[in-house]
């Protein structure tokens, strides 16, 4: 799996942005496209749901979403900071996916909310996303969204939403937790100087 992110990340930095929108035009390109990511496990998931068109909510893993996710778990983590010293009782942002870093998350959610709220020191953490695909949205993928699109209007598949299952969490254990990238790049030496 780590193998396969680590292409992930070569391709979607160094090859998507020279891809031109006439790629995703033949057909071959966006099924190799789609292959592509249902190689991974939760993007699998999300594109059965879609297919079978049944409009049945996806549920995550809300930890495991914000975790593995750097840029998330560091705007979670400023997001909560600033509500919390403002004496707020809830609040959310929103995650594009360019803030997705884990490849599993980017192709099966995309964009998304991430709602808190307080119970003293606890904050209880939880994400949302209504999955919708436009006839012509302004993404390089526009073709296989309009692909897809023609399946809903012909009353083949149906919206869904996604949700995360609620993460308790005390607001200091919240702001100790690190992704594992970040733990990569601490030093394995600490020395006192």
């Amino acid at each position: 799996m780590k193998l396969l992110m680590s292409i992930d990340l070569y391709l979607w930095n160094h090859f998507v942005p020279k891809i031109s929108e006439d790629f995703f035009k033949r057909k071959f390109n966006s099924v190799l496209a789609m292959s592509y990511i249902s190689l991974f496990k939760l993007p699998r998931k999300f594109l059965m749901n879609y297919f079978r068109g049944q409009g049945r909510s996806m549920v995550v893993d809300t930890q495991k979403l914000v975790v593995e996710n750097e840029t998330v778990l560091n705007k979670l983590k400023s997001s909560v900071q600033q509500s919390f010293r403002e004496g707020q009782k809830s609040g959310f942002f929103c995650i594009s996916q360019a803030d997705i870093y884990n490849p599993a998350y980017k192709y099966s959610i995309g964009s998304f909310r991430i709602n808190y709220k307080f119970t003293g020191t606890v904050v209880e953490v939880n994400m949302h996303s209504d999955y919708r695909f436009q006839e012509s949205p302004d993404r390089i993928t526009r073709h296989i969204h309009h692909w897809l699109f023609t399946l809903k209007s012909r009353n083949k598949t149906n919206d869904f939403e996604i949700f995360g299952k609620s993460w308790m969490t005390s607001v200091n254990e919240l702001f100790s937790f690190k992704t594992e990238k970040q733990q990569k790049n601490e030093p394995k030496l600490r020395l006192l100087v």
